[in-house]
């Protein structure tokens, strides 16, 4: 059989009218490689990778017409609901007869209603490389767990299917289905390009009011060390020259995680590296930092979401002020890069709360700072309530994409939309444009050799 992986151009609609539009990341999407690793064994896989086309309805046409696939998968989040629409329905335009696959948080958290929204034949709900197999191997349908399809003029759910225990045994992603050339990342991004997405766990067991869990679960489930560093070396033998960690919990079980770095540092695997996500500040200990840095990893990435105790404990993230003090102190001492997550709107925010979390990233003076506008997405606890509670507007998916747009999805309980968009500007010009961070800034640009590409992305940066 033939199959083609989708990726939607998400990353440059979500992020095109943000503060972020000149930062955003451009790795090769995991999910689609992930995916044909288990199928090019005994399929023609290719990989469609649309946020890199300049023309992406186009580019699809042409591989439709060059490839003819019988299966098409795309996976999609909420924010990139409408263009998921949008390519289904082309690809069904093209050939009525191709069977097109839906995967993600979103497919796995609202399936029937996919479904019934779209052109697609199938929605696969959470972890999708036992599952995808047996659809493209032409398996009876209903007797595959974890899927949602269509048939006789209805929508069908079969049970849940159970999650992967040992990821040890998936295979590798099969990066060289993409064109590593066409990822840059500016410096801001990684120090080396082509950087490449790695998962070392899956599943969070935290109670985030925000988070939506339906495709890993809650189950932390973790590479051993010595399959975690195999995986790094084939990666660089792949083409990449730096590595970015993705995981929900990196550090849930640190014992492991020291192990990785110990692992690294006995085998000398030269190795540039960073936790892009998957640290938590109450799961790091100054041990585990300074491992990390002598390990290769230059950068952590910290999600503190507000700088208010109180907010903390309404979103239930279950860490204190003094926790992210102490883990962003550890790391600036071992010479490491520090990003923090901030969100704004989140539930009982008030125009003081926000400012605390505007002061704390000032006061914790990270080295970059991201501050993004709470959104309820599909099948977490928030969603839920304030569904219930009437707060969520007529949905159009196209605007729950974490910026400009969250007016158009909820009415806030405590905040009117002008002063949030106020605060969501104000956050971002409060902390870049500081004198102090300004010439931070340019004396690493100018030790490092980049302080023209910063001038570039400082200017054309919306403030």
């Amino acid at each position: 059989m033939k199959v083609l992986l989708i990726n939607p151009p998400y990353v440059r609609d979500m992020y095109a009218n943000s503060k972020l539009s000149q930062s955003t990341w451009n790795n090769p999407p995991l999910a689609p490689a992930a995916l044909a690793a288990t199928l090019r064994e005994k399929h023609d896989v290719r990989i469609l990778d649309l946020n890199v086309e300049n023309e992406p309805m186009p580019s699809l046409q042409k591989m439709l017409a060059d490839f003819h696939p019988d299966y098409a998968g795309i996976t999609f989040t909420t924010p990139s609901f409408f263009r998921m629409t949008e390519i289904a329905a082309a690809i069904k335009k093209f050939d009525g007869q191709i069977v097109i696959i839906g995967g993600g948080a979103h497919a796995s958290s609202l399936p029937e209603e996919t479904l019934a929204q779209t052109k697609l034949d199938i929605v696969v709900r959470g972890e999708g490389e036992n599952i995808l197999p047996k659809i493209v191997a032409g398996n009876d349908l209903a007797a595959i767990p974890g899927i949602t399809f269509k048939a006789q003029g209805g929508i069908h759910a079969n049970p849940p299917a159970t999650l992967i225990q040992d990821i040890d045994l998936l295979p590798f992603p099969a990066w060289d289905l993409y064109d590593l050339s066409r990822y840059p990342n500016a410096r801001m991004v990684s120090r080396y390009n082509p950087a490449g997405f790695f998962e070392t766990s899956r599943g969070c067991v935290y109670n985030c009011v925000y988070c939506n869990k339906t495709v890993f679960g809650k189950t932390f489930r973790a590479k051993s060390p010595r399959r975690v560093v195999d995986e790094m070396k084939f990666m660089l033998a792949s083409g990449f020259r730096e590595i970015h960690v993705i995981d929900d919990g990196f550090s849930t079980d640190m014992k492991r995680a020291k192990a990785v770095c110990d692992l690294i540092l006995s085998e000398k695997l030269a190795v540039t590296w960073n936790l892009q996500n998957g640290l938590r500040v109450d799961r790091v200990d100054e041990e585990l930092i300074r491992k990390l840095s002598e390990a290769g990893c230059y950068r952590v990435t910290f999600g503190i979401e507000s700088g208010n105790e109180q907010i903390l404990k309404n979103i239930r993230k279950d860490i204190t002020l003094e926790m992210a003090r102490n883990a962003v102190g550890w790391a600036k001492k071992y010479g490491m890069e520090v990003f923090g997550y901030f969100m704004l709107a989140l539930p009982g925010e008030t125009v003081q709360t926000m400012q605390d979390t505007i002061d704390l990233s000032r006061d914790l003076d990270f080295d970059y700072a991201k501050f993004t506008i709470m959104i309820p997405l599909p099948a977490t606890e928030i969603y839920n309530a304030w569904k219930k509670e009437g707060f969520l507007k007529d949905i159009n998916w196209d605007h729950f994409h974490f910026h400009t747009q969250a007016g158009d999805c909820y009415t806030h309980p405590t905040l009117d939309w002008e002063t949030i968009h106020r605060y969501y500007t104000k956050s971002f010009r409060s902390f870049y444009l500081r004198p102090s961070f300004i010439a931070k800034r340019a004396l690493k640009g100018i030790r490092n050799g980049d302080i023209f590409s910063d001038i570039y992305h400082f200017v054309k940066t919306k403030w």
